[in-house]
């Protein structure tokens, strides 16, 4: 079998570069699937995780993975970048950008073909007014969760990436069009974190929110997803 791949480590640093920086590789692997080597460690594929976090899960496609993930209880978990990114699909590569170019991508709201501003890869919950006073969204997210929940799934939620609203200094972003900067004001991040916990308990109930996994960035010490990730 011949597998091409679009994404190489970089040794360099230490994060993934895109298929347009780098060179395809082949890959031949040959697979006897007559033989029987003992039993699958199920735990091993009881959490599942993608970047595109808001446009994967709701694009009409997914339906049927999710029926079949309630169906068959093979997943347990799902972990995913991006819960605060406003990174927009179009700045990445991949089917994301792809299905949105074709139409293929439809607006939860009213089934249309999405925009790009609806084809992003975070569930966008942060903005500022003119004065600088935060205002929360958790609209996108709360249909990110309802569709986990419903399948049967929980979520480990990964705090990042950084929203544009807040991010310091010139906006870095990472191949999924979020931001890898640090905030500008750490008591508005600090808050951003807090609003969200307690939104999910309020719309959940603390019971089920203390069954989910909590996690703070993503690898943080590669310069792929924070800024100053692989710096002394």
């Amino acid at each position: 079998m011949d597998r091409r791949f679009g994404w190489r480590l970089d040794p360099a640093g230490g994060g993934c570069v895109g298929a347009a920086r780098c060179k395809r590789i082949s890959c031949h692997l040959t697979v006897d699937a007559s033989q029987k080597v003992g039993r699958c460690n199920r735990k091993l594929w009881a959490c599942i995780g993608y970047d595109p976090l808001y446009a994967a899960t709701v694009r009409e496609e997914s339906v049927a993975f999710w029926q079949l993930v309630r169906r068959t209880r093979a997943i347990r978990y799902v972990r995913c970048h991006n819960i605060f990114s406003d990174g927009l699909a179009q700045r990445a590569c991949g089917p994301v950008r792809r299905m949105l170019q074709s139409g293929e991508l439809r607006s939860p709201r009213d089934n249309r073909p999405a925009s790009p501003s609806e084809a992003y890869f975070g569930c966008r919950i942060y903005t500022e007014d003119e004065l600088g006073r935060p205002n929360y969204n958790f609209w996108h997210l709360d249909h990110v969760y309802d569709i986990f929940l419903s399948a049967g799934v929980k979520p480990i939620v990964e705090c990042d990436f950084m929203p544009d609203a807040l991010a310091e200094g010139d906006p870095v972003r990472n191949y999924g069009g979020g931001l890898v900067n640090t905030p500008r004001d750490y008591r508005k991040w600090r808050d951003l974190v807090y609003q969200t916990v307690r939104h999910c308990i309020a719309r959940y109930g603390r019971q089920e929110v203390r069954t989910w996994y909590w996690e703070v960035w993503n690898e943080p010490d590669l310069a792929a997803y924070f800024i100053d990730g692989g710096r002394p």
